[in-house]
């Protein structure tokens, strides 16, 4: 990870409400296991139903988030931009993805592993009750 890609990480999770509550220590293994991926147009980022990988951070390009009928139809549920997180609910309850994500233009994300952000709430109450708030 460069040093810029470390600081645009850096500022997006400070952003986070319930990531303030980490110690310096536990903040670093946090960006630490966060992996930034491409995708090209009309490319699945991830699909409804599979389990979540984690927690989206959009850096550049945009993403739909869609469910298709039975007879091929498509459902735009939201349009995301630089910036914007997705799939956050199922990323800290460890569900399932509630919808399908799919790129518009040439996009890269970055991702924070469920299993990660689950055990960092596990080890910090705080982290969790914040996040409870926030979805809440």
């Amino acid at each position: 990870m460069t040093e810029a890609d470390l600081s645009y990480l850096n500022s997006r999770l400070r952003a986070f409400p319930c990531f303030d509550v980490l110690d310096a220590s536990s903040f670093h293994e946090l960006t630490a296991t966060a992996t930034r991926r491409a995708f090209s147009p009309d490319e699945v980022l991830f699909t409804q139903g599979a389990p979540s990988a984690g927690l989206w951070l959009l850096e550049d390009g945009s993403v739909k988030i869609v469910r298709y009928s039975p007879e091929g139809g498509e459902h735009i549920l939201r349009l995301f931009g630089p910036g914007d997180s997705f799939n956050d609910i199922p990323a800290f309850d460890g569900g399932t993805n509630a919808a399908n994500a799919v790129a518009l233009t040439l996009t890269t994300c970055w991702v924070l592993p469920t299993s990660v952000l689950r055990g960092m709430m596990e080890r910090h109450p705080g982290m969790a009750s914040r996040v409870a708030e926030h979805f809440g």
